[in-house]
C-alpha cells in the first residue's frame, strides 16, 4: 500500500464514530404518581448515546421480566395490570450494529387499597386548553363485578356517572380549577366507596 493511501485509511478510521465502544443503553421509568398502583400508566424510555448524534435508523427492543424481546418505540407508555415487581431491559440496533442489553430496571407495582384512588393526568397543574383525564382506580373494578363510577367536583357538583373509570376534560378552562374526587358503587351491593379529594389547578396562558 502506498504511503498516501495508508495515511488516508488511518485518517478515515480516526474520524469514524466508534459504535463498537458504545455504552449500554439505559432504561428510564417515569411516573407522575408515587407509589405506582395497578391501573397506573408509566413511561419507559430507552436512551442510547447514539441518540445525540444520529437519531435515524435505530430500532428498539424491549425485554420484560427476562422474557422474549419485542420490538417497540424508544418511548413506550405502559398501563400496569398486576401488582409485583416488573423488570425492564432494552437494546438498540441498526443495519450495522447491535447494542448489548441495558441493565435491569425494576418497577414496583402495589396492590390497590380498598379505598378508590383518583388520578389527575397528565398532572394536577395544567395550562388552559390542555386535556385533563380523571381516572378512578378501584380494586372493585379489577374483579369483573359491575361497577359504577361517579366523578365529582367539590361537595355538590356531580360531573358524570359512568361504567367507565375515566372522564376527560377537553380544553380545560380556569373555572375547572377545584377539588375533584370519585366514588365507586359495586353492582347489587350498593356499597359506595369514596376517594380522597385531589386539587386541580388550571393556569392561564
Amino acid at each position: 500500500m502506498q504511503t498516501f493511501e495508508f495515511c488516508l485509511l488511518i485518517c478515515l478510521i480516526a474520524v469514524m464514530p466508534s459504535v463498537h465502544n458504545a455504552e449500554k443503553p439505559k432504561v428510564k421509568i417515569s411516573s407522575g404518581e408515587k407509589p405506582v398502583y395497578v391501573g397506573d400508566t408509566v413511561t419507559v424510555e430507552c436512551s442510547h448515546e447514539s441518540d445525540r448524534s444520529d437519531s435515524t435508523g435505530w430500532r428498539y427492543w424491549w425485554y420484560r421480566n427476562g422474557g422474549h424481546p419485542s420490538q417497540g418505540q424508544k418511548t413506550e407508555k405502559v398501563t400496569v395490570d398486576q401488582p409485583g415487581s416488573i423488570t425492564y431491559q432494552c437494546g438498540v440496533k441498526n443495519d450495522h450494529y447491535t447494542s448489548p442489553y441495558s441493565d435491569h430496571v425494576t418497577l414496583t407495582v402495589l396492590e390497590l387499597p380498598s379505598q378508590p384512588i383518583l388520578r389527575v393526568l397528565p398532572s394536577t397543574s395544567v395550562w388552559k386548553g390542555d386535556t385533563v383525564t380523571l381516572r378512578c382506580l378501584s380494586k372493585s373494578g379489577l374483579t369483573g363485578t359491575k361497577v359504577t363510577y361517579t366523578f365529582q367536583k367539590g361537595q355538590k357538583s356531580e360531573i358524570k356517572k359512568t361504567p367507565q373509570n375515566e372522564h376527560k376534560i377537553n380544553l380545560a378552562k380556569q373555572n375547572h380549577t377545584g377539588s375533584y374526587w370519585c366514588e365507586v358503587e359495586e353492582g347489587k351491593k350498593k356499597d359506595k366507596k369514596k376517594s380522597d379529594e385531589v386539587q386541580l389547578t388550571v393556569k392561564g396562558k
